[in-house]
């Protein structure tokens, strides 16, 4: 059966809206085509369109009074602000959650002495001869069968080398 035309302020629960008189992009509406249930959506159909295309045969039976508003449109979610600059301003330092100690590392525990050692054997080297983080998670991966990632391993070795690093102080 074909789609009928029909004015916004004719619509009708229940109806379904199959098209609009501007490209579905222009509206709030996430998907193309539903059944108007809503007074929150009435009211969108009316701002936005002045006639759409209803499909008679998916067009539902419904009470006659409008159920309370269930769907939210696009756009229409208003968040409210947590915090403020004046807020943030008030500090020192900026709160927030601070670890009360360093999380466990089940599976790169092992290896830490490994790469420490690696690291260790790099500092006699030549620059250019040094092992990369990734580097050294291919060996640990190819020659100790390490079944982790690469992001803990170049973690671990960041970690080592800013703990690691020489410091030297004007006389």
């Amino acid at each position: 059966m074909e789609k009928r035309q029909v004015e916004v302020d004719q619509l009708q629960f229940g109806m379904y809206v199959a098209r609009l008189d501007r490209p579905w992009t222009d509206t709030p509406f996430m998907f193309q085509g539903f059944v108007l249930r809503t007074e929150q959506q009435l009211a969108a159909l009316k701002r936005f369109c002045k006639h759409v295309f209803v499909d008679p045969e998916k067009t539902e039976r419904v009470d006659p009074r409008p159920p309370p508003a269930q769907f939210n449109i696009r756009g229409s979610t208003k968040y409210p602000e947590k915090a403020s600059v004046e807020v943030a301003l008030t500090h020192d330092e900026p709160p927030g959650y601070r670890k009360s100690r360093p999380r466990p590392k089940r599976i790169l525990a092992p290896y830490l002495p490994i790469i420490c050692q690696i690291l260790e054997d790099d500092r006699q080297a030549p620059k250019k001869q040094r092992h990369t983080a990734h580097r050294i998670f291919e060996r640990l991966r190819d020659e100790h069968h390490y079944p982790g990632g690469e992001t803990a391993v170049k973690d671990a070795v960041r970690e080592w080398k800013t703990s690691h690093q020489e410091v030297f102080l004007p006389l």
